[in-house]
């Protein structure tokens, strides 16, 4: 009988014990569940502020065209514009041509190199080197006229309308040559013409405009037009500082244009000149009959 109570209690025991070590660990499991999302959470980062994209800037557009034109057929050549772009580099201004060579020959096409080129009524002098292509007999080249942006808004000229040029081919007799883009016949002549009037008759017109400080030379500038129906060449020499011959300078002009001249110094600046006069201004005429005339006043450098 005690064997079977002590059995009984030893069971009882035992069983307490199970319970006991059963609660203890179901509470302690909910602890650890609860602590461990708290650990493994990443830490939370700040938002990335992100700088705005730059608006591009816009790109430069040509608003003028130029349809393909024939300039010059005859004795074999042929001279056509075939059109107008822009260089957005520069932004520089192109006019293309193509230069057909069917003669039997070589021929050099030459023009605006070292000279002049007529702008919307304007002489503008040297346009990037002008052209020189030498094109052998049966084939046909590219040529281009470039034209930087300061040679344009030095005379106003916001679109080209038209193109004139002397091409020489040493093949007949191009002569003077015109280009005519969508611009042709709506542009404005802007170019201020105010200053010290040198001459003027109802032909020619010389007007000194003010001082001219160049990259290399310093100089005066001087406004020219020619009114009549053939080219003209105008020459000038100035006396600076009592020296004769000390600057002087010439251009060709189509008819009816008109051209800005920057007469530079040889020997002096602009600070250290007192006084110019204008020693003489020459426009050649047909026959060696030269019109020269030279004003009375000296001309006011304002000093």
């Amino acid at each position: 009988m005690k064997k079977r109570i002590l059995a009984l209690l030893l069971t009882l025991c035992l069983a307490l014990s199970l319970a006991a070590c059963s609660s203890g660990g179901s509470s302690a499991q909910p602890s650890q569940a609860a602590e461990s999302p708290a650990e493994s959470a990443p830490p939370v980062e700040e938002a990335e502020t992100l700088e705005p994209t730059p608006t591009p800037e816009p790109t430069p557009t040509l608003s003028t065209t130029l349809e393909e034109q024939v300039l010059y057929e005859d004795n074999g050549i042929a001279i056509r514009a075939t059109g107008i772009s822009l260089d957005e580099t520069g932004p520089y201004e192109i006019i293309t041509l193509a230069l057909e060579n069917d003669t039997s020959e070589e021929v050099d096409f030459i023009s605006g190199v070292g000279a002049e080129v007529c702008v919307n009524g304007y002489m503008i002098s040297d346009a990037m080197g002008g052209i020189w292509e030498t094109v052998p007999a049966g084939e046909t080249a590219e040529a281009q006229f470039v034209f930087f942006p300061s040679q344009l808004e030095r005379y106003g000229i916001e679109e080209i309308g038209e193109l004139s040029f002397d091409m020489y081919t040493g093949v007949g007799d191009p002569g003077i040559l015109t280009v005519r883009t969508s611009a042709a016949g709506s542009y404005e002549r802007l170019c201020d013409s105010s200053g010290q009037t040198v001459y003027e008759d109802e032909r020619y017109k010389v007007v000194y405009q003010g001082p001219y400080q160049g990259p290399v030379y310093d100089g005066l500038t001087f406004y020219l037009e020619n009114n009549t129906d053939e080219t003209r060449s105008f020459f000038t020499s100035l006396t600076v500082n009592g020296e004769e011959g000390a600057a002087f300078e010439g251009i060709d002009l189509y008819p009816h244009t008109a051209a800005l001249l920057d007469v530079e110094f040889f020997s002096a600046t602009l600070d250290e000149v007192e006084t110019v006069s204008v020693e003489y201004f020459s426009i050649e005429l047909p026959g060696g009959d030269d019109r020269i005339f030279t004003p009375e006043a000296a001309l006011d450098l304002g000093k």
